[in-house]
């Protein structure tokens, strides 16, 4: 789809109740202890199982476009964007309408929000329980609350 069409559209779909910003406009990234790193459009989507190795992937994947492509035309919100829609219907402002306010018709992204975790292998005695999970594995099996 391309981003004029998008674009010349824009004032019909951001009036809509189904019209989403953040797929076009924001990348999230988060660590994984399984797939080292998740790109989603916002933190309330739910994504697919689908995987990608770095960003760009995810910018030219099948899983983005049908996304693009799905808030470009009108209809009801995905299944995956049920947080936004229970907040919707319960009164709330969702993360969706926030988006919609904030980007206008910008097309391109704009937002980059990275959440590196707290997965760490080198167990820095400067860290405390709270930072990561090495530590927090080392503090049990010293407190006798696990084996190994």
């Amino acid at each position: 789809l391309s981003r004029s069409v998008v674009a010349s559209s824009w004032k019909v779909l951001s009036s809509s109740m189904t019209y989403c910003a953040a797929p076009f406009n924001s990348v999230r990234i988060e660590s994984t202890r399984d797939s080292g790193a998740s790109y989603r459009p916002c933190c309330m989507y739910k994504s697919s199982d689908q995987t990608y190795s770095n960003l760009t992937e995810y910018l030219q994947g099948t899983e983005l476009q049908q996304l693009q492509q799905h808030f470009s035309l009108p209809g009801a919100l995905p299944e995956s964007c049920s947080a936004c829609r229970y907040q919707e219907a319960n009164g709330q402002t969702s993360l969706r309408q926030h988006f919609n306010s904030k980007f206008n018709q910008s097309q391109k992204i704009t937002q980059l929000e990275i959440f590196p975790g707290n997965v760490c292998n080198l167990q820095c005695f400067m860290c405390d329980k709270n930072s990561i999970d090495k530590f927090l594995y080392r503090y049990l099996h010293k407190a006798h609350l696990i084996n190994q």
